[in-house]
């Protein structure tokens, strides 16, 4: 069984995007709604007390139709990590887990492939270089630097028994998983996905309430006029290295 997990406060328009990705596929979808409280390993972020909806909480409501599909609600969680054991505790079936964020969009070619890793080896996860976006027209892609650091991002699928729990979410750790397939091995086999971080300018104004000052908003105004392959690093605040983004058409 193919079980999916998105963990979820404000994810328009692209959990819309992600469900219509899904179309067809035998999987179990689980989804988990509410502010994350700033502990363990996102203690670095602030806490926030409520956030205006932007449409989901009614879009879950129409697709819980769908037999595949659960959501879970609670106001507020105790962390991350403990809104992802959440949804684990919903699968009663060994396979295939993945993680999808409610910014990344996976090519529906791809989600099929996914379980298919753990078939032809004996690795318990996987890593995946994603199309990493900083805006409408502006995109990230090179391993190594800002948006795909290959040493923990993006780790998106487990071998998966009932039962399994993740120690902690940035990044996501499942406890017992040792034996990692690498980027090379994923991404030749077109396992990559789009991941919509800094697509528009509400995802950024969140980002600086939620992550402090430094994702400032400005920035990345000013990163959407230029033109050409730009380092993100020396216009955005919160960028610490070199770090190439390019412009699509």
């Amino acid at each position: 069984m193919l079980n999916i997990f998105t963990i979820v406060l404000n994810g328009m328009p692209y959990i819309r995007d992600i469900y219509s990705s899904l179309y067809g596929i035998d999987c179990r979808w689980t989804i988990v709604h509410g502010i994350a409280d700033p502990v363990l390993d996102t203690s670095w972020c602030r806490s926030i007390e409520s956030v205006a909806d932007d449409g989901t909480l009614s879009f879950l409501e129409t697709i819980e139709r769908d037999p595949r599909v659960k959501v879970l609600r609670q106001g507020r969680w105790h962390g991350k990590t403990e809104m992802c054991n959440a949804a684990l505790a919903t699968f009663d079936e060994p396979g295939t887990l993945m993680q999808m964020d409610c910014d990344e969009i996976w090519p529906a070619g791809a989600i099929r492939i996914v379980p298919t890793l753990f078939d032809i080896s004996d690795a318990d996860a996987a890593m995946f270089t994603c199309r990493y976006w900083m805006g409408k027209n502006r995109v990230m892609f090179t391993n190594n630097q800002y948006g795909n650091n290959s040493s923990y991002e993006w780790i998106r699928a487990w071998r998966f028994e009932p039962g399994d729990r993740f120690e902690r979410h940035e990044p996501p750790i499942l406890a017992g998983a040792k034996k990692y397939l690498k980027h090379d091995v994923t991404s030749k086999l077109g396992l990559v996905f789009d991941h919509y971080a800094y697509h528009s300018r509400r995802q950024i104004e969140f980002k600086s309430d939620y992550y402090g000052s430094d994702y400032d908003p400005t920035a990345w105004d000013k990163l959407q006029t230029m033109h050409g392959a730009v380092d993100i690093s020396t216009i955005l605040p919160w960028v610490k290295s070199h770090a190439i983004s390019f412009e699509t058409p």
